[in-house]
């Protein structure tokens, strides 16, 4: 499902990553959300924000590539997609943090009085992070909805976010589960733009604290990650993977493009 207009482009990796700064990205995001909401447009604009985890699971799974694939927009939400950008000289103009994004958007939906939807985090945490936005953003028109609902339920989800009819639709159920429902309902789906935040909601409710500023800086969000989540270790195993497979395609020993018999 095409936009309208297309951001830059840098191919990585057999996606293709938006080059654009965190507020060029929110400005052209905004603008395409405007022009679909007064369209009419069916299905909303896909955002994905991809960081070098990602990256290794769809190199792997096939089911993964192809959902991110179907996304309008890709971001580089991971300072390893940044740094490996620059290595293989396809640079990047930096780091797009899905939170980020979404504070950057939230704003522009403030202004402009566009309704949001959060779907995503735990029952006792959506309802704190919707509190916390409402006190930066007191006109923001917002709903929600926590991220535990058995498939039973998700038909009434479904329904209470075609009620509600958003311009924004933020997703937190985790990548790559986020993109895949996203992608699956896409056209059922009324809203104008809707994009992946992961554990934003998380941090947003106040039950997980984000990086310092001086950490985020010097591109070492995950390092924090992983100081306060100790759980993901297992999965940050794919980072160091990435960065071993950026230097390999760099120099000739590995293909770039996912596919049988890509290391």
């Amino acid at each position: 499902m095409p936009t309208e207009g297309k951001p830059p482009v840098v191919p990585l990796f057999g996606l293709s990553f938006a080059a654009l700064s965190l507020e060029a990205a929110a400005d052209f995001l905004a603008k395409e959300a405007a022009t679909r909401r007064t369209a009419g447009a069916a299905g909303p604009l896909f955002v994905a924000t991809v960081n070098a985890e990602m990256l290794i699971r769809a190199r792997e799974d096939a089911q993964v590539l192809s959902v991110l694939r179907q996304a309008d927009v890709v971001v580089a939400d991971g300072i390893g997609v940044v740094l490996a950008a620059r290595l293989l000289d396809r640079p990047l103009p930096g780091r797009v943090a899905g939170i980020d994004l979404m504070e950057a958007l939230l704003e522009r939906a403030a202004a402009a009085g566009w309704p949001v939807f959060f779907l995503g985090a735990r029952p006792e945490v959506l309802p704190r992070a919707m509190a916390a936005v409402r006190r930066r953003h007191p006109k923001l028109v917002l709903d929600g909805h926590h991220g535990y609902f058995t498939p039973e339920e998700e038909a009434a989800v479904l329904e209470q976010i075609a009620a509600f009819r958003p311009a924004l639709l933020f997703v937190g159920l985790g990548a790559p589960r986020q993109e895949a429902w996203i992608a699956r309902h896409r056209p059922r789906l009324s809203a104008a733009l809707a994009m992946g935040v992961g554990g934003s909601f998380d941090v947003l409710g106040g039950a997980v604290r984000r990086a310092p500023l001086r950490w985020q800086r010097l591109g070492l969000e995950w390092l924090w990650r992983l100081k306060e989540e100790p759980w993901r270790a297992r999965r940050m195993a794919a980072l160091p993977r990435f960065a071993l497979l950026a230097v390999a395609v760099r120099l000739g020993l590995a293909r770039e493009e996912p596919g049988r018999g890509s290391p």
